[in-house]
């Protein structure tokens, strides 16, 4: 439906289960809507949603006459997609029906670019019903110059430790703490973050988020920050997945709303490695306590310093 080329589109605008407005930079997308949208935008991403925009089509015209908004459902579009672009023709507006609002569950399209209105596929209308989050660098969130690492402090049910890089090895900052610390695991663990990929955005409030990992340059200049949750169960899955199911809500310093990740993926840290003679106690090496979400403030159960 969309025949013009998606080389110049400057600006797109979605109005669905989400308002949302992307503009083209000198070198990157940004999100205008919403404005306290933290996360930064992957503009491959956006340009993957672009390439998907070409290929929305529908099977069949329905009516001639785009008058027909009520019968189709497009007088309330499920979601609108707007397109500007710096080269003739300048805008492009799609509308699709939610299959929802039709006893037979069909969607119906009209866009600039068709001359009546058509029958499309379910597909078609979840293409476009993006969220801010569908256009975010889920890896962004994590990433910090790993280099530069000086120092690292952990405050965890699942371990809790202060380290310190001296050269090329890294040692406790406590000389109370007669564990020996595993260097080459320190390594792979800094590493371990670049790895991390949020798996969606939580906009609701989240349960405490009380195990932190702070690390520091050489001058303690914060370079990452990230407080988590214990692991949720998701209670909808099957028992034998309930395990590998389970959630943790997290946040760092490069965002403004907590984001799921699962426990695995935290696990997948590396943690337990960190020391070479953990004690049974330092690190029992059994899983956290299973949490349930209180409904209480994020703010409120941040530590101090992180509020």
């Amino acid at each position: 439906m969309f025949t013009t080329s998606i080389a110049d589109v400057d600006r797109i605008a979605i109005s669905g289960a989400q308002k949302l407005e992307l503009e083209r930079g000198k070198e990157d997308w940004k999100m205008l809507v919403p404005k306290d949208f933290g996360a930064a935008v992957s503009s491959s991403s956006v340009q993957s949603f672009l390439d998907l925009v070409r290929n929305v089509k529908g099977t069949e015209i329905v009516s001639d006459n785009k008058e027909q908004l009520v019968k189709y459902h497009l007088d309330r579009p499920g979601v609108t997609l707007r397109l500007h672009r710096s080269q003739e023709p300048k805008d492009y507006e799609l509308k699709i029906s939610d299959a929802k609002n039709d006893k037979d569950q069909n969607v119906y399209m009209m866009s600039s670019d068709s001359s009546g209105i058509l029958k499309g596929v379910p597909s078609n209308f979840e293409t476009i019903n993006k969220v801010a989050f569908d256009f975010t660098d889920k890896h962004r969130p994590f990433a910090f110059g790993t280099a530069d690492v000086g120092t690292i402090d952990i405050s965890s049910s699942m371990l809790n430790a202060s380290l310190k890089k001296n050269a090329n090895s890294w040692e406790n900052t406590d000389s109370k703490d007669k564990r020996t610390v595993n260097t080459s695991k320190v390594d792979e663990f800094i590493e371990n973050f670049n790895h991390l990929e949020a798996k969606e955005l939580l906009k609701t409030k989240a349960p405490a988020l009380r195990n932190q990992i702070i690390v520091n340059d050489s001058s303690r200049k914060l370079l990452f920050k990230m407080n988590w949750s214990e692991p949720i169960e998701d209670k909808n899955a099957p028992a034998a997945l309930k395990k590998v199911s389970r959630s943790v809500y997290v946040l760092t310093n490069k965002l403004n709303d907590p984001v799921v990740l699962t426990f695995s993926q935290i696990e997948g840290l590396g943690l337990k490695n960190l020391f070479k003679n953990l004690d049974p106690v330092q690190f029992s090496g059994s899983p956290p306590p299973v949490q349930k979400s209180q409904g209480a403030s994020l703010d409120q159960h941040l530590p101090p310093e992180s509020k």
